[in-house]
């Protein structure tokens, strides 16, 4: 249970502050402990987690109010300007507006910075935007509306529409990943000028590598050590496969090429 001012807020640095500073007040007199959670304007959020009285409070945050649109300029009203959070649409807004690189590195720069708080954030997501904000360190994506089928009946209920898109990615992840995701952060891979790729990785132990236009993704050998196990996912259908490594000068870093410039996940377990 996260505990938020509101979802659409966009009120001023004050009342967020106060709003905080009432809720760390009453855990105090209590001894009772909340998810305690902000989601405000680019402002005043960064105020508020700057500020050392209140930013250790604070578990975790909303990023859906502000963003950085396609043509590099920055989407982020202040607090307080009486803009109704209702009226931003962040989900599909932020979808249409922004590019997968840009939501990977708008998530990656608050996970480093800020590495033990939950991060949640909106959009319209398909599925190679689900993987952008899950490598980056993300931990809440909040789809936005989904339609589900047969409206509350009983007899025709099922999944939301479109589930089967993300379905794969979730089955892997559940199946193969689960118990080394908590400890998983956002790492940089050795790589050059070719299609992006984003890894998470609890390093010396487990590597996932996403990679959304094909390409290669290399390690440093210092980094893998001995004897690994890889596999490559396809997000697409569920697929999972041995792959052996494409360099083996003991000089050089691991490299695997994706099967083709779909994408493509790249499992990589030491030992």
């Amino acid at each position: 249970m996260i505990h938020l001012p509101g979802e659409e807020f966009t009120g001023p640095l004050t009342f967020a502050r106060f709003w905080l500073e009432t809720v760390v007040e009453w855990e105090m007199e209590t001894g009772k402990d909340v998810n305690l959670g902000i989601g405000a304007t680019k402002d005043v959020l960064d105020a508020l987690l700057e500020d050392p009285q209140i930013g250790p409070h604070i578990d975790s945050i909303d990023l859906r109010y502000w963003w950085t649109k396609s043509d590099g300029t920055l989407f982020a009203p202040r607090g307080g300007t009486e803009l109704p959070g209702r009226g931003l649409e962040s989900g599909s807004r932020q979808s249409n507006e922004t590019t997968l690189e840009l939501n990977y590195r708008k998530i990656r720069a608050y996970r480093d910075r800020y590495p033990d708080k939950a991060i949640i954030d909106a959009l319209d997501a398909d599925r190679k935007a689900s993987w952008a904000f899950f490598a980056a360190g993300g931990s809440l994506l909040v789809r936005g509306q989904l339609e589900y089928p047969g409206h509350g009946d009983p007899e025709t209920y099922g999944p939301p529409l479109g589930v089967d898109e993300i379905l794969p990615t979730y089955n892997f992840l559940r199946q193969n990943m689960a118990e080394y995701i908590p400890r998983m952060r956002p790492m940089d891979l050795t790589q050059g000028s070719g299609p992006p790729v984003w890894c998470l990785a609890d390093p010396g132990h487990v590597y996932l590598a996403y990679l959304p236009q094909g390409g290669k993704a290399a390690f440093e050998r210092s980094g893998v050590g001995g004897a690994f196990q890889a596999q490559w996912f396809n997000p697409r259908n569920g697929d999972l496969f041995a792959v052996t490594q494409d360099s083996t000068a003991q000089d050089q870093p691991i490299e695997f090429a994706a099967p083709d410039q779909q994408d493509w996940a790249l499992m990589l377990k030491i030992g």
